[in-house]
């Protein structure tokens, strides 16, 4: 099966030494600091992360690129022997990283806003997954991957509930207090994340309901819109990640 017949999934954990969760990719927000500007020709920001397999090991050789208008760019460069990356991205745009490695993991995509041109984001370990436990995860909930495509991870905090405004795909899934999709759920479990999946490529926008009492920002790793909602980019054979911090 072509990778691009699969999409990832990707889920964020926040509390450090956690070693129980879902068998899917992982990506620890870490902190957030001020640095050089990553690119003097026009306005940009940089992004840098660690890239590892589920056994935590540093996958090498990577490609990482600059999503741009709703296409992969050019503006390409390569996770190095620890699985490490820096790349910088537009200032003020809707863009995003790309992470593919043909045959190891599945083609993952995160979007990203900044209006600083003087920002590095740190974010920490992210952890790719095979194939193989992709087909599990769609498997769980009925989904059919197909090239033509794509699917959204929505993570946020216990007790918040999603939908795509208008609906469409088919979700939203919640996963379980394990970690794995349960199409019974109505609102995420203490693991934090959900998706939406069988999307046609394109834009959408979401709309989280936070838990009573608590509110959701629409700053990170995701696109900002006019209205209550996180726009939110998918590419055919990806799977996009977005995260929507609560307070």
């Amino acid at each position: 099966m072509h990778m691009r017949t699969v999409v990832a999934l990707l889920t964020i954990f926040f509390q450090l030494g956690c070693t129980e969760g879902p068998s899917i990719p992982q990506l620890d927000l870490g902190k957030t600091d001020v640095g050089p500007k990553a690119d003097r020709g026009r306005p940009s920001f940089s992004v840098t992360a660690t890239l590892v397999d589920a056994a935590k090991v540093p996958l090498e050789k990577c490609s990482v690129c600059v999503l741009e208008n709703n296409q992969k760019t050019t503006s390409c460069t390569t996770s190095d022997s620890k699985g490490r990356f820096t790349i910088s991205l537009p200032a003020e745009t809707e863009t995003g990283v790309i992470v593919e490695k043909q045959g190891v993991i599945a083609p993952g995509l995160s979007p990203l806003w900044s209006k600083s041109t003087t920002q590095m984001i740190e974010l920490g370990g992210w952890m790719q997954v095979s194939e193989a436990q992709i087909l599990a995860e769609l498997t769980q909930v009925g989904v059919t991957p197909s090239a033509s495509k794509g699917l959204i991870v929505v993570n946020a905090v216990e007790g918040a509930s999603f939908a795509l405004v208008p609906p469409a795909g088919q979700g939203p899934f919640y996963a379980d207090s394990k970690g794995v999709p349960d199409p019974s759920l109505t609102q995420l479990s203490a693991t934090g994340w959900g998706m939406v999946a069988d999307l046609a490529p394109g834009t959408y926008e979401i709309l989280v309901t936070p838990p009573s009492g608590r509110a959701c920002s629409r700053e990170v790793l995701g696109w900002p819109s006019s209205s209550n909602t996180v726009r939110v980019p998918v590419l055919a054979g990806f799977g996009t990640q977005i995260y929507v911090p609560c307070s």
